[in-house]
């Protein structure tokens, strides 16, 4: 029996359960699941994923084949075919069976050329991945840009599907295409795809007031930039990730305050005039005074508070924090 939060309820998850009412009957099998390695737990779970009726039906005539016959012999059997490279990409998902329905997501990948590309390249494949290569979206992409999701040295294929996901409807994608193709590593397609069909920004952490407003959308946030001749346009992919936000002066002198998520809080880490220069210390403890009200303190670390401290022989924190910032 399979004990639970036992490895090998751990290692099989959903399929434990079903696995389990095969050992009852079985000792080869229990021999065969005790000493199997990533293969095992996803050839069994891929059989029992298409085949768990039948095993139920009939657990000693399934607990004997599951236990001896040949690995492709019983996907041929829950599959009806076994197409090249599907053994190998089922040792690439781990050590934990994956989702149910990812082996048969997975099956069809593996009957598709384009998609066996990017799958035998890979040395590690997600559930995630999986699904998100197959979605329709991804079938608009010519072979040259798919090719490309195959690099391993680069993050952001997941979050780079995602992106193509949501943006399929409504991007103008014969246009784009030969742009998207020139780029060489799913890091520089993410970023094109973030700068042109970036995300709608999330809520911003603090609403704002008389003084300081949000800047909530990514054509603002690049305007502004413009504007000021500073690195904000560059920051639409962070304030997407809901790893930055941005405020701005209502009024004139025309200041950007930058906030930063951290632990869970918000931090003021940035406050700049046009040209990304340092504004007057009124200016600055003007804007500390709203942030304060706010609840949003300076990100300064509490060392390097206390030697700058020291040196300045400084005990007015506000105006200390104010020469930091």
């Amino acid at each position: 029996m399979i004990e639970p939060n036992s490895p090998l309820a751990r290692a099989y998850g959903w399929a434990a359960e079903p696995l389990d009412a095969l050992l009852q009957v079985s000792d080869d099998l229990l021999r065969t699941v005790a000493s199997g390695g990533p293969n095992t737990i996803h050839t069994l779970a891929a059989v029992l994923a298409e085949r768990e009726a039948e095993a139920r039906a009939d657990p000693a005539a399934w607990a004997d084949k599951l236990a001896h016959a040949p690995r492709v012999e019983l996907l041929q059997q829950a599959f009806g075919c076994v197409p090249p490279g599907f053994q190998a990409a089922l040792g690439k998902l781990g050590h934990k069976a994956a989702p149910r329905a990812t082996y048969g997501v997975l099956h069809r990948a593996c009957t598709m050329p384009e998609f066996m590309l990017v799958l035998r390249r890979r040395t590690k494949i997600s559930a995630a991945f999986i699904t998100l290569l197959t979605a329709p979206e991804a079938r608009r992409l010519n072979a040259r840009l798919l090719s490309k999701l195959a690099f391993e040295d680069t993050e952001g294929v997941e979050a780079l599907l995602e992106a193509l996901a949501l943006r399929a409807r409504t991007a103008p994608w014969s246009e784009h295409l030969d742009q998207l193709s020139a780029c060489e590593t799913p890091k520089q397609l993410l970023e094109w795809i973030e700068y042109h069909w970036e995300k709608p920004f999330p809520m911003p952490p603090w609403a704002g007031d008389d003084l300081l407003e949000p800047i909530t959308d990514a054509n603002t946030l690049r305007r502004v930039g413009t504007e000021m001749r500073n690195c904000l346009a560059e920051q639409v992919s962070e304030v997407g990730r809901g790893l930055d936000y941005y405020y701005v002066t209502r009024g004139t002198p025309r200041i950007a305050v930058g906030l930063h998520l951290r632990a869970g809080k918000w931090f003021a880490t940035q406050i700049l005039e046009a040209r990304n220069r340092r504004p007057k210390a009124a200016a600055r403890r003007q804007v500390l005074a709203h942030l304060t009200r706010a609840g949003i303190p300076v990100d300064i670390d509490p060392e390097t508070y206390a030697l700058i401290e020291r040196a300045l022989g400084q005990r007015d924190q506000d105006d200390l924090r104010i020469r930091l910032i």
